[in-house]
């Protein structure tokens, strides 16, 4: 056997190594980008309990598949450090909020003229790229927008002109500024009247 129809069989043999690697990736990359998406248009924890599980499936698969995996070959490495570039992106996506932030880029004109009439809802409906599932106008004239089934945050509230943010400890909602007179607001499950 000859030096070329052994490299020649070592390529044949290493083929399905790669197309595993790559699957892992595009599988993993697949639902970071799912979470990112789901997360800033409407939160909700089905998503993580989707997304997580499979993402970490696809990381241990890698795991595996790298301990077998040829790096040396061209396109090797590169192939190799996708998948963890991918989830790392998407990690300093989230905890930047830049989901959210571009979602708001887009919806942001559409979402404040709702705000301004602020109609109840019948029903949950897509206001811009948002779900919202709940509009309510707040005693002290604020427009208050449910916005998935967040954890931690509620959603998002519009301050007309001349109406204040309550002082902290002063009602049963914190507020946190969003964008100018949006504010993300969530309850205060300590706070009693």
């Amino acid at each position: 056997m000859t030096v070329r129809e052994l490299q020649r069989r070592e390529r044949v043999r290493s083929r399905p190594w790669s197309a595993w690697v790559a699957s892992s990736a595009v599988i993993s990359g697949f639902s970071v980008v799912l979470i990112l998406v789901i997360e800033a248009v409407s939160p909700d924890f089905v998503a993580w309990l989707y997304g997580v599980p499979v993402v970490l499936g696809a990381g241990i698969s890698w795991i595996c598949l790298a301990a077998g995996f040829d790096a040396s070959k061209p396109g090797g490495r590169s192939l190799l450090a996708i998948q963890p570039v991918m989830v790392v992106c998407g990690v300093v996506a989230a905890m930047m909020h830049l989901p959210e932030r571009i979602a708001w880029l887009v919806s942001e004109s559409r979402i404040t003229s709702v705000a301004q009439r602020c109609d109840r809802l019948a029903e949950p409906r897509w206001v811009g790229v948002f779900r919202v599932e709940e509009i309510r106008r707040d005693r002290n004239g604020t427009c208050e927008f449910r916005i998935g089934d967040r954890l931690g945050v509620d959603g998002l509230a519009y301050f007309p002109p001349g109406v204040q943010v309550p002082p902290v400890g002063e009602s049963s909602t914190r507020y946190t500024p969003f964008d100018g007179q949006w504010y993300r607001y969530e309850f205060v499950a300590d706070y009693i009247d």
